[in-house]
């Protein structure tokens, strides 16, 4: 006769055996093979706004950093105006050693830009906006959040929190480009948003001039009345010249169609944005646009 308890016990202990088993396979399914970033490593997004129209003549198929390959079409993506590498994913940096770097862009097999650039350890943006000129390097903000509340908190501790930088990258006109260089927007801007329960216009970060940023600032964003949901709201922001106008650009075909720019972007609690300004505000190849960058 068969002892169940016996008989039991060793169903249960096979079946553990095969959990085991289950789990050791797992883990080399999912693992990734992944190594630290040296301390003394930069780590870049490349971002391409050169004011040209966004088809496939203006795309850069690959792009190298100290004669090494980082981004292609086979790779890491093709880099088109107003965008930027690596791509494919959120929170996404090319590491590279901090000093003086090469980057050299290609057009097919064509050799279009070939400069250096100084690059400090830690988190950088790099803005190539000529082909004839050294890119510009800005800080990218990371840590994103920060263990304490800043003075201007609007919302900490809450689940109401974005945060956005605001980088100028806008052209004043590029007639005769790429003959001419393009003239950047001559003032600076300031990036601000309606709170939709306030109805008030509250600045993102200061006035910027052409290259640089706001660093990371907080958007209040709050959430439905009534609705479950991940947490996102729909804004408006505008941008004010230093006069404290709202900025006109050119929004149609006439010389004289111009339009106060305003223009709305969703944001998720907690993700961490940039906001780019570029194109060419008296023009229309390419007209004024503002590219998303989601950082987290």
């Amino acid at each position: 006769m068969i002892d169940m308890k016996k008989f039991r016990f060793s169903i249960l202990a096979f079946a553990a055996l095969l959990m085991l088993v289950a789990c050791k396979k797992h883990d080399q399914f999912a693992g990734y093979k992944m190594h630290a970033v040296p301390d003394d490593y930069a780590e870049i997004q490349l971002h391409y706004f050169e004011p040209v129209l966004n088809n496939s003549t203006n795309y850069i198929d690959s792009v190298f950093l100290n004669n090494q390959l980082y981004s292609s079409s086979g790779g890491n993506g093709v880099l088109t105006p107003m965008n930027g590498v690596p791509g494919y994913g959120v929170g996404r940096f090319f590491a590279v050693p901090s000093g003086s770097v090469n980057v050299k862009l290609y057009r097919k097999d064509e050799l279009i830009y070939d400069k250096n650039m100084n690059l400090a350890p830690g988190k950088q943006d790099v803005w190539v906006y000529r082909l004839d000129a050294e890119p510009i390097v800005t800080d990218n903000g990371y840590p994103y959040w920060s263990k304490t509340p800043p003075a201007t908190s609007v919302g900490w501790g809450s689940d109401s929190v974005a945060n956005v930088m605001f980088v100028n990258m806008l052209f004043e006109d590029n007639t005769g480009h790429p003959v001419t260089p393009a003239t950047p927007y001559p003032g600076k801007l300031k990036l601000q948003y309606q709170d939709s329960k306030t109805k008030e216009w509250m600045d993102v970060g200061d006035y910027v001039a052409f290259g640089e940023t706001t660093g990371r600032c907080e958007v209040r964003v709050r959430k439905a009345d009534g609705v479950i949901t991940s947490g996102y709201e729909t804004l408006t922001f505008r941008l004010l010249t230093e006069s404290g106008d709202i900025m006109q650009y050119r929004s149609g075909a006439a010389e004289t169609a111009y339009t106060a720019w305003q223009y709305t972007r969703t944001l998720y609690i907690g993700r961490a944005y940039e906001y780019i300004i570029g194109g060419v505000r008296t023009g229309r190849a390419p007209s004024t646009s503002v590219a998303t960058w989601t950082s987290l």
